[in-house]
Parts: structure tokens; C-alpha cells; sequence
């Protein structure tokens, strides 16, 4: 008689954990875990705008003749992008990127484009990835984005990304997936800037991450 009583309490105890727990993963969002992070300071915002531009231009079929440039333009000189690669030339192993030699702020920028998911080869390596399936430098990252970047470097670092030292690199991956496990996140937090757009009391932050 015990026995039968214990057994539907624990089913109720068992179902409102589910409940609850299923309810934190429907509600919950990336904004709860950083809106107590502090917001950039103006030095650390002062090239993201730029390479923002720079960014936006990689969607351009022919950056020296824009059909989609923002106000102002991409503030870019056209005869400075020495490489635009569609996905054609990627053969799908990556998405569209265009390297830029700014001579103004003596920098070499790899602007690559998200991801297309109108295109199936982007939805190949988006979807190329199992929980715990790649290890790189100690850590855990998305095995089709790792690939994807492998095939970048490979393509062009003998002439321009070979010789670069690390305080030189700079990555602004704007609005990026979670890709990487913490461990990684942390050893490479003087390299990767993550730009995310935060809500805070009605208004919009900016973060670096």
C-alpha cells in the first residue's frame, strides 16, 4: 500500500522537474547569460565599424561596383581588395571571403561571409559536427566550421597569412554561433572579439566578447 502511494508522488516530483527544466530550455536565451557584462569601452569599439563594412562588402558580386553599399559606402579603397573568392571558387568547402590589404591601418583583413542558408554546402558543414567529435589545442570545437576555416588557411596562407604573429590577429566574428568549448574561449580571448548586440532596459549595447 506504501509502495503504491511512493510511486505516483515520485512520478508527479519526476514530471514537474521535466517541466521546469523544459521550460528554462523554451524561455531561456544567450541575452540572460550576458546581460550583466560590461559594455565596450570606445578605444575597444573603434575598429568595428570599419571591419563591419568590410564584412557587409563581402556580399558584393564586384566590390568596385557596389549595388548593396551603406551609407557612406564600405569606406574601402577597391584597388586595396587584392582577392574575392564566390562559392564557386570554394568549391563549397567555405563561404564567400574577400582579402583586403588596408594600407591606411597597416592591416591584412580576411572578411569571410556567413552562412548562406539558402546554400546546401553551407547547411553541409553547419550540420557536419557531433557533440565531442573534434579536439583542437585542448578543447572541443564545431568540426564543419574548423574544416571550413582549415580550407581557408590552406588556400592562402603560403603568400599572406603565414608569417603573421598572434598579438597581429584579430578575429570579429559578428553575431557567432557557440562554436567553441569555454576552455578554448578563455586561452583565446586576446585574439577572438565576438561583436553581439545586447537589449538592456529598452535600449541596444554593444559587447565585445
Amino acid at each position: 500500500m506504501l509502495l503504491g502511494c511512493v510511486i505516483p508522488i515520485l512520478e508527479c516530483v519526476y514530471c514537474l522537474a521535466y517541466a521546469r527544466w523544459a521550460g528554462k530550455r523554451c524561455l531561456y536565451t544567450a541575452g540572460h547569460e550576458s546581460q550583466n557584462w560590461e559594455l565596450v569601452s570606445a578605444k575597444e569599439f573603434q575598429p568595428v565599424p570599419h571591419l563591419c563594412r568590410s564584412m557587409l562588402a563581402v556580399y558584393e558580386d564586384d566590390p568596385r561596383n557596389p549595388i548593396w553599399a551603406p551609407p557612406g559606402g564600405y569606406h574601402m579603397n577597391p584597388n586595396w581588395v587584392i582577392l574575392c573568392k564566390d562559392y564557386k571558387e570554394t568549391h563549397g568547402q567555405s563561404t564567400a571571403y574577400m582579402i583586403y590589404l588596408d594600407h591606411e591601418n597597416e592591416d591584412i583583413v580576411v572578411a569571410i561571409r556567413g552562412l548562406h542558408l539558402g546554400n546546401q554546402s553551407d547547411y553541409a558543414f553547419l550540420f557536419d559536427n557531433k557533440l565531442g567529435q573534434t579536439m583542437f589545442n585542448g578543447g572541443y570545437v564545431h568540426n564543419g566550421l574548423l574544416n571550413a576555416a582549415r580550407w581557408v588557411f590552406d588556400a592562402e596562407h603560403e603568400d599572406l597569412l603565414g608569417n603573421v604573429k598572434r598579438k597581429r590577429i584579430r578575429c570579429y566574428p559578428i553575431a557567432p554561433a557557440r562554436c567553441t568549448s569555454l576552455n578554448l574561449a578563455i586561452r583565446y580571448v586576446d585574439v577572438i572579439n565576438s561583436i553581439v548586440l545586447q537589449v538592456i532596459d529598452g535600449g541596444i549595447g554593444l559587447q565585445l566578447v
